[in-house]
């Protein structure tokens, strides 16, 4: 590759936007929080720099937060930072040519989940799901759903048994419109 690549880093998020691989924030070493945002293209192997808007309002920086893609849009929620989860969701509107981008805080939604980190966000449609993770004393089985067209929050009882509390899993929506979610602790 060629370009300005991020450091090293972990906790981050990882998106795909197209031909672009977005990475945002994490931590590169004890106490360093990063709030940098990369993309590589990834037909022409070229990272670059993505240059924030200075007067959008910028996400704590954290790690363990959860990202997701709808559009040209990067949703991003929670986290940790500071010795403590965040609770926000904010959306990140990137430039067709990925050289710049624009926060928006969305955090005062009514009815916004509580605080964690270590949770998933996953796209389905204009509808982002948010599922565990760990809150402030103990880990989470809740599940969200934000609705990105009528810009609400609501709480979703799924049929059927939920996965026991969790944090640091991985899950995916299926061709079937199935969630699935994979290990945890």
């Amino acid at each position: 590759t060629s370009g300005p690549s991020p450091a090293g880093r972990w906790g981050h998020s990882c998106c795909l936007m197209g031909n672009q691989m977005i990475i945002y924030g994490g931590m590169s070493g004890p106490g360093d929080l990063l709030t940098d945002i990369f993309s590589l293209d990834l037909d022409l192997r070229v990272w670059r720099k993505v240059e924030i808007d200075p007067a959008s309002p910028a996400p704590r920086a954290s790690h363990h937060h959860a990202a997701c893609v709808i559009g040209s849009s990067i949703y991003v929620f929670g986290g940790y930072g500071g010795n403590r989860n965040f609770g926000a969701l904010f959306r990140l509107d990137v430039s067709p040519s990925f050289s710049s981008a624009k926060w928006i805080d969305l955090s005062s939604i009514p009815n916004t989940p509580s605080a964690r980190r270590a949770h998933t966000l996953i796209a389905h449609g204009p509808l982002l799901f948010l599922f565990a993770g760990r809150g402030s004393m103990k880990k989470l089985d809740d599940l969200h759903c934000f609705d990105t067209l009528k810009g609400e929050w609501r709480a979703v009882d799924p049929d059927g048994d939920l996965p026991q509390p969790r944090a640091f899993h991985t899950s995916v929506v299926t061709p079937s419109n199935q969630m699935l979610v994979f290990g945890g602790l």
